[in-house]
C-alpha cells in the first residue's frame, strides 16, 4: 500500500475535477487498497458504512468504480486514473469545440 495517497493535495485535484471531498477520500482509499470491501473503505476513511455504500453508488454511476460481490460481500475496484485523465480529456477537447458558438451566444 501507498501511504502517501492519503495525501491532500491528490483529494484536492480530484476535487477540481468533479469529485465530492468524500466521493475523492474514498476513491484514493480503494486505489490504495487495490480491491477493498465496504468495511475497509470504511476503516480507512473513518466514514460509516451507510455512507460508503452511497458514495460508491454515485463512483459506480460516474464511472469510476465497481463492485463484485463475492459470497456475499462486495468487493470494489476504481478505475485507474489514467483512465480518468482520459475521460477528463476527451471531455475538455469536446467543450473547446463548442467554446466559439457558446461565446457567439453570450455575447451576440
Amino acid at each position: 500500500m501507498l501511504s502517501n495517497l492519503t495525501n491532500p493535495m491528490y483529494e484536492n485535484i480530484l476535487i477540481k475535477n468533479g469529485f465530492t471531498p468524500k466521493e475523492a477520500k474514498v476513491y484514493l482509499s480503494i486505489l490504495e487498497y487495490g480491491q477493498a470491501t465496504m468495511s475497509m473503505i470504511a476503516r480507512k476513511t473513518k466514514l460509516e458504512r451507510p455512507t460508503i455504500y452511497d458514495i460508491v453508488s454515485r463512483l459506480e454511476n460516474k464511472g469510476y468504480a465497481s463492485t463484485l460481490k463475492t459470497k456475499g460481500i462486495k468487493h470494489v475496484t476504481v478505475t485507474p486514473p489514467n483512465i480518468i485523465i482520459q475521460s477528463l480529456k476527451s471531455s475538455l477537447k469536446q467543450a473547446e469545440k463548442i467554446l466559439p458558438d457558446l461565446m457567439e451566444m453570450a455575447y451576440n
